[in-house]
């Protein structure tokens, strides 16, 4: 925008500058337009202070404003980066002004933009910027800086001293120059506005126009090869995160993918599993699968559209069997049992349903009388059971009874009846020494009645006693008598260690005491006369 904008130059206007720009003419106007033209352009100039505030932000005294004033910096600065970047400030000020619908004021900003870069000329160059310090410190009444006269007298003893060395010292200085051009570059790209002031700062060095215009073009490949080394590594840079956020993007939805996969997949085992359940009857389990379902996918309505299905089927096959068991007429042949159990899984699977309720009820009262027609007829073999003495088959009547449901307590009284015939049997034979029936009564009511342990007791006193005779048998040197009690007692309770070491008492004392006369041994369990 600059080299579209910046005006003239000397005189030459910017059409012209861009034709000039890397040809053969561009030497003479690098150096004779810029300054053999310069006095003549600040003649032509006529700004008043409203035009240099509005277009430059210049105060308006001191007036006419000098050259640190105009591009708004300190008096005497001698920073050539401040003054480069107070320049391109300026121009860029007052290339916003050169597109001016007045005709008049557009060539008054092309005016103040080469006055602008003459400036800029004179204060990167060390000999016109002590020159003009000057002039502008007797302009104003005041002392000039003290290193420019310092460095000024110095030049000037060592041109006296040393002529050839001065000679030298005057030589083109090709390396600041070639400073100035990489610090330029490193900050803007190369167009005509850049290459005109670049050798115009060439031509104040006394540099040669085509050696400068060698050097900067040197310069500017170096700089393009290095940009686009830069612009190749961000691009490399660039394919590879784009790659990676690709691959990124691809696993993620690769991810997604596969998790959605195994998301389906297990909400359709979970619903083939509540249809095999409500299947095989196991209708709670049923009702789990249909929940683990809702689950993982809420709003999906398979799990209602398969419910809804099942509790349809389930209610027909229910009343279907309910009818055909109420319509049997032989009642012993009725079954309320499978419509009952489908009607049950329809309440569970469906709450809310108002259908299943009378038919519930119907099968429910059903199932009532058919269980206890049952129960009253296994209560007949119940009762046959026990007058038979087959107490085991007794006990799992009794139990299959309590099972049906709920009784009248018929079955659990005769079965006590026979238990309490069991034991006072149990105690009348052990008075009467009839220990292998009374063993035998006590194996029998343990059958009937596992937890019943009067019997227990009952043989357990039993057994005490008889070792308590045989110790006073013993006291009293009836040594055969103590041996039967002793032996009744391991009878009744085998392993009992009391009982045993009476025994071992007993043989001991037997072999001590004289051989007693024959006598004919009874048998164990007889009780003498």
């Amino acid at each position: 925008m600059l080299c579209r904008c910046i005006g003239r130059l000397g005189s030459e206007p910017v059409h012209c500058r861009r034709a000039l720009a890397g040809s053969p003419e561009a030497e003479a106007f690098a150096v004779g337009a810029v300054e053999g033209r310069a006095a003549a352009a600040d003649d032509a100039i006529h700004v008043s202070k409203e035009l240099y505030r509005e277009f430059l932000g210049v105060p308006d005294e001191p007036w006419p404003p000098d050259h640190y004033t105009l591009l708004g910096l300190e008096c005497f600065c001698g920073d050539p980066e401040q003054v480069e970047d107070a320049t391109r400030r300026q121009l860029d000020r007052l290339d916003q002004f050169a597109l001016h619908p007045d005709r008049h004021k557009r060539e008054l900003v092309q005016q103040l933009m080469n006055k602008v870069a003459r400036v800029r000329l004179c204060l990167v160059n060390p000999e016109k910027k002590r020159a003009y310090d000057k002039r502008l410190a007797m302009r104003r009444g005041i002392q000039p800086p003290a290193g420019d006269e310092k460095a000024a007298e110095g030049a000037a003893a060592v041109r006296k001293a040393a002529p050839g060395r001065a000679a030298r010292a005057e030589a083109p200085a090709v390396e600041p120059f070639e400073e100035n051009v990489r610090r330029h570059l490193r900050r803007w790209r190369l167009n005509p506005h850049e290459e005109l002031l670049l050798l115009a700062g060439a031509a104040d060095l006394g540099i040669d126009t085509k050696a400068a215009l060698k050097l900067i073009r040197r310069i500017d490949q170096e700089y393009e090869y290095l940009a686009v080394q830069k612009a190749r590594r961000w691009n490399r840079l660039l394919v590879r995160l784009s790659i990676a956020v690709v691959v990124i993007l691809l696993g993620t939805v690769g991810a997604t993918v596969l998790l959605e996969v195994d998301r389906d997949q297990r909400f359709r085992l979970h619903l083939q599993a509540a249809v095999e359940h409500i299947a095989h009857a196991r209708y709670r389990l049923a009702r789990d699968e249909f929940n683990a379902a809702r689950a993982i996918d809420p709003n999906h309505t398979a799990p209602d559209r398969e419910l809804n299905k099942a509790v349809i089927e389930m209610l027909a096959a229910g009343r279907r069997y309910l009818q055909a068991a109420q319509a049997e007429p032989d009642p012993a042949k009725k079954d309320f049992r499978r419509s009952r159990e489908i009607l049950r899984g329809v309440k569970l699977l469906a709450p809310g349903n108002v259908e299943v309720d009378p038919l519930l009820s119907q099968a429910e009262a059903g199932y009532l009388q058919q269980m206890r027609r049952l129960q009253e007829q296994i209560f007949v073999s119940l009762r046959q059971s026990l007058a038979n003495k087959q107490y085991r088959l007794a006990r799992e009547q009794l139990e299959e009874i309590l099972r049906m449901g709920p009784t009248d307590g018929r079955e659990a009284k005769l079965v006590q009846q026979h238990q309490d015939a069991l034991v006072e049997k149990v105690r009348q034979d052990l008075d009467d020494g009839k220990y292998v029936t009374a063993l035998e009564a006590a194996a029998n009511a343990r059958l009937l009645v596992p937890g019943d342990d009067r019997c227990d007791r009952t043989i357990g006193e039993k057994a005490v006693a008889l070792l308590a005779r045989a110790r006073q048998m013993i006291r009293l040197r009836q040594l055969e008598e103590a041996g039967r009690c002793v032996s009744d007692a391991l009878f009744l309770r085998p392993g009992n260690p009391e009982a045993e070491e009476l025994a071992d008492l007993v043989e001991t004392e037997t072999r001590k005491a004289p051989e007693p006369e024959p006598a004919t041994r009874r048998e164990p369990g007889r009780r003498r006369r």
